[in-house]
């Protein structure tokens, strides 16, 4: 089973009720928060590396509007456009 960020923070605390753990525990939530999604930096280094959409999406099993949607998302990540 798959847990998203907040229900994987909401365990961890559940299961360490420790105060200092928990105040560690929010802290690293938020951090891990601010970080781009994984898949977009992928797209975005083969996207680099090719120099082109459509490579990148070959080499990653994905179609180019995939890819595209991946850099899209990591601009909005980023707030740059």
């Amino acid at each position: 089973w798959l847990l998203n960020k907040r229900q994987f923070f909401s365990l961890l605390l559940e299961k360490f009720t420790n105060v200092g753990l928990g105040i560690y525990l929010r802290s690293l939530e938020r951090v891990i928060r601010r970080l781009p999604p994984l898949n977009a930096l992928r797209s975005f280094e083969a996207a680099a590396r090719h120099l082109n959409f459509t490579e990148a999406a070959s080499e990653l099993g994905l179609t180019q509007a995939a890819v595209s949607l991946h850099i899209r998302s990591l601009e909005g990540h980023l707030h740059t456009s």
